[in-house]
């Protein structure tokens, strides 16, 4: 039997896009993600647009090159309005299927994620520990971080 392996501490940049320097690409509104682990078991999904983010968590297993997501059904969506400089954020009950990775590289040194079935996260980059780390901390404060594990 295969054990899973923990991926805690790690981080991966998603996008649609991989650039020929192991990059992803950055040039658009709505189109950067993050997926960190948090824990030997937990993880968290983060979508980005200038206006705000979706916040969404869940459990997830690594056993060999294969990576799979399952997420709780709830959704912390943080919206702003910078016309009047309003930040609104909200928790809401929302089907989410599981989500397949596969462990890949780029170039020589690059520790990449791929997902096939879904074009917004069909390239993911490995952050350093130090960029990890210091979002998990700066999320664990956050109030969407609050509304999402309550």
């Amino acid at each position: 039997m295969t054990q899973a392996q923990t991926l805690k501490g790690q981080g991966f940049v998603l996008s649609d896009r991989l650039n020929q320097d192991c990059t992803v690409e950055n040039g658009c509104d709505c189109c950067l993600s993050n997926l960190v682990f948090i824990s030997d078991k937990e993880f968290v999904l983060i979508d980005y647009c200038e206006a705000g983010g979706l916040y969404t968590t869940g459990t997830y297993s690594k056993i060999k090159n294969k990576l799979t997501l399952t997420f709780k059904q709830c959704v912390v969506s943080e919206e702003s309005d910078y016309l009047i400089e309003k930040r609104e954020i909200k928790k809401k009950i929302s089907k989410i299927d599981p989500m397949d990775f596969e462990f890949t590289s780029c170039g020589k040194k690059t520790e990449t994620i791929e997902n096939l079935k879904i074009k917004s996260y069909r390239y993911g980059v490995k952050q350093s520990l130090t960029e990890t780390n210091n979002f998990i901390l700066d999320l664990k404060k956050s109030k969407a971080w609050k509304l999402l594990t309550n």
